[in-house]
């Protein structure tokens, strides 16, 4: 497999991860309709997020029963192993982290790990967090139409959306 991050930028987010306590710690409540959707309508029985930070809405799905889920994230040691494949993946504002010459890796990767379902989204705007060398946090801000044009070379034939300033894909598998 082609390398999703590289060591430097991973050190960086390990970084901003420790910093701030507001980097990444996920908002379970606000995507636990979303998840509790997609799990009825395409009866998933397994979940992952891709992306996961701190993993808070790992955590609430496994204490609630509601689905049996784990979390990705290289730069956070908890979850930084290679995950198994889900019926549902979740990649919610993470993909305007990645380094833009591995993009299409990590959604090549995100595919690979789909057994049914994938919603993700993808922030048009810059972060309120900087990295330690001095750049926004959101290091592949694109317009909306680079982002269509790049989720549909692996993603063909997902369902997108803008509104808000960001970008949603819905793929079936």
């Amino acid at each position: 497999m082609d390398s999703l991050i590289s060591e430097e930028y991973k050190e960086l987010n390990k970084q901003l991860h420790k910093k701030r306590k507001d980097y990444g710690p996920g908002k379970p409540n606000k995507w636990l309709s979303k998840v509790k959707e997609l799990k009825s309508k395409y009866k998933v029985k397994s979940f992952l997020e891709y992306g996961c930070g701190k993993g808070k809405l790992i955590e609430h799905l496994n204490k609630t029963s509601i689905l049996p889920a784990k979390g990705y994230d290289p730069c956070v040691k908890k979850y930084s192993e290679l995950p198994e494949p889900a019926d549902l993946v979740l990649c919610v504002d993470v993909l305007e982290h990645v380094e833009e010459d591995k993009i299409l890796s990590v959604l090549k990767h995100i595919e690979s790990l789909t057994n049914k379902v994938c919603f993700i989204l993808v922030e048009l705007k810059e972060s309120n967090k900087t990295l330690a060398d001095g750049r926004n946090a959101h290091i592949l801000i694109k317009p909306k139409d680079w982002w269509f044009r790049t989720l549909t070379e692996i993603f063909p034939d997902c369902k997108l959306e803008t509104a808000n300033g960001k970008v949603t894909c819905l793929y079936e598998k």
